[in-house]
Order: structure tokens, then C-alpha cells, then sequence
């Protein structure tokens, strides 16, 4: 992650970082930046990042990356003001997830419909494209 805002950064980009308070504590994090915000925890973070995003892209990562996807995901669907949410699927990363999510609409359990928030591109200046398609 922060190698990838320092990059927006550098290019003259607006980032806002969500630090939780218990990895200062640990040391594990620090604040470096004039618009990093801590937050008390998982939960708070998730909440400041759709607070402040308008739409979300994800590169592969771990299992928190993953609730964080499934957690947008879940928002916009059940927002009046949906947000685009984009993988980044780097080396096919997300090919099984999105033959989970065709997997659901094939058996009749994810609505076709519930899966239009969902924008899978091959590289990050694809990602960035579709955001500006739909967000403007």
C-alpha cells in the first residue's frame, strides 16, 4: 500500500491513509503523512475508507483485503449512491473469485443484477479507466 501512495503521491495525487490506532501502539504503523487519519479499528477503517472513497480498487492481497472487497461489495448494493468496486486481477488473482461470483448467479443465489458493482480488469491503468467511465 505504500508504495502505491506514494506513487499517487509523487504524480501529485491526493491519498488519505487509515491508520489503526492499535498498530501505532505496536509500532507497527505511523503516521507520515498530513491526511492520515487514525481510526479506533477494522470496522472504523472500512466505514472512513467508504466514507471518503468513490469507488474502490483492489490489487491482490490477503484476507483482509478480501473483506474489505466483500464489504464494498455489500454497500453497494444496498446503497442509494452505489460505488464501482474494481480487481485488479494481476496474473489471474481474482479469476477464482470471479468464477465464485458466476458460480452464485449460475445456481440462482447471487442475483445477476447484485453483481454489476463489480469491474474486473487486467492491469491498474484499466482499473483506473473504468472509475473515470463511471464516476466521471
Amino acid at each position: 500500500m505504500g508504495y502505491v501512495a506514494q506513487s499517487v503521491r509523487d504524480k501529485g495525487g491526493k491519498v488519505i491513509g487509515f491508520i489503526i490506532e492499535e498498530l501505532i501502539r505496536n509500532q507497527e504503523a505511523q503516521i507520515r503523512y498530513e491526511n492520515d487519519i487514525v481510526v479506533k479499528d477494522n470496522k472504523a477503517c472500512r466505514e472512513a475508507m467508504n466514507e471518503h472513497s468513490a469507488a474502490f480498487i483492489s490489487l491482490p492481497g490477503g484476507f483482509w483485503t478480501l473483506e474489505e472487497i466483500l464489504q464494498a461489495i455489500s454497500w453497494s448494493q444496498s446503497s442509494a449512491n452505489p460505488k464501482p468496486v474494481v480487481l485488479v486481477n494481476t496474473n489471474g488473482y481474482y479469476t477464482p473469485l470471479k468464477a465464485f461470483f458466476d458460480n452464485g448467479i449460475s445456481t440462482g443465489i447471487i442475483d445477476k443484477s447484485r453483481k454489476d458493482p463489480v469491474i474486473i480488469c487486467d492491469t491498474p491503468a484499466e482499473a483506473v479507466a473504468a472509475v473515470k467511465r463511471i464516476i466521471g
